[in-house]
């Protein structure tokens, strides 16, 4: 494991440039870029704090329960949702299971009540609460003293379960990563865009950081192994996807690639196609 002074200087080098996903980009496109009335916009934070905490006493409860214990736990935050008539759902592990989950909502402003028909267990206000009492002068850092601090009060007894994230660098991520309990579980990522080739796997690790990735073909593998993953013994493994037939059809066609996940297409996009369309 890593000195305290190693694990901060790595948080920090991970953060740079414009990858920010917690603090910044991530959750920003779920919120209402609308004026709120402060009066409420409290209310809705108290309110998403006290559910958190019920979520949380729940689920701490519920992993005592060998019909829960034996769920996959799948980390994740809407971003990684999408809605189809009115039901959320997961839209990165599909090809590998769609149920027998426990999904635990690691975002700091956004509530998710089910993900394919089953219960969310958010602890985001949870973590909000602990941050409030870290002394780092960092905000990055109190939230990741924090995450640790609730995840090893759930994961810490819970020896060899396979645990699934959809991105290792998020502060949740490297809140359990970078814990001393790190190697009782099994850590898996599923590749969840459709490049690997960015700042944070560009970064040598200074330690193994996943177990198992999932990923979406060979040159992504080849590219893990000699950057991120460099000198670390990590499994990989291909994402099952059902074999499609594919045409191309007559008429206009637009290539899009968004660099960052979010859900569905990129808001600027839409602006765009919008403006395209009155053109026409």
């Amino acid at each position: 494991m890593l000195k305290k002074e190693q694990i901060e200087q790595y948080i920090k080098e991970l953060r740079v440039s414009n990858i920010k996903f917690d603090s910044q980009l991530g959750d920003e496109v779920f919120k209402n870029t609308k004026e709120v009335n402060p009066v409420l916009q409290k209310i809705k934070v108290l309110g998403f704090i006290v559910l958190s905490f019920f979520d949380f006493l729940i689920l701490k409860f519920v992993l005592f329960i060998p019909k829960y214990r034996n769920k996959k736990i799948v980390y994740t935050t809407p971003r990684f949702t999408t809605t189809v008539n009115g039901v959320v759902e997961d839209r990165i592990l599909k090809p590998l299971f769609i149920d027998h989950i426990l999904f635990i909502n690691h975002s700091l402003e956004n509530r998710i009540q089910r993900i394919n028909n089953q219960k969310v267990y958010n602890i985001g206000g949870v973590v909000k609460v602990l941050s409030f009492f870290r002394k780092e002068s960092a905000l990055t850092m109190r939230n990741f003293y924090a995450y640790q601090k609730v995840n090893k009060w759930l994961l810490n007894k819970l020896v060899g379960k396979e645990i699934y994230f959809i991105l290792y660098y998020d502060l949740n991520s490297l809140s359990i990563i970078l814990s001393d309990y790190r190697n009782h579980l099994k850590l898996i990522e599923v590749q969840h865009g459709s490049m690997i080739n960015y700042f944070p796997y560009l970064k040598k690790a200074p330690l193994k950081i996943i177990d198992v990735f999932y990923v979406k073909n060979q040159p992504t593998i080849d590219f893990l192994k000699e950057n991120a993953c460099e000198g670390y013994d990590c499994e990989y493994r291909l994402i099952p996807y059902p074999a499609h037939n594919r045409a191309l059809k007559p008429g206009k066609h637009i290539l899009y690639a968004s660099t960052v996940e979010l859900n569905g297409i990129h808001p600027e996009f839409l602006k765009f196609l919008n403006n395209y369309k009155n053109d026409r």
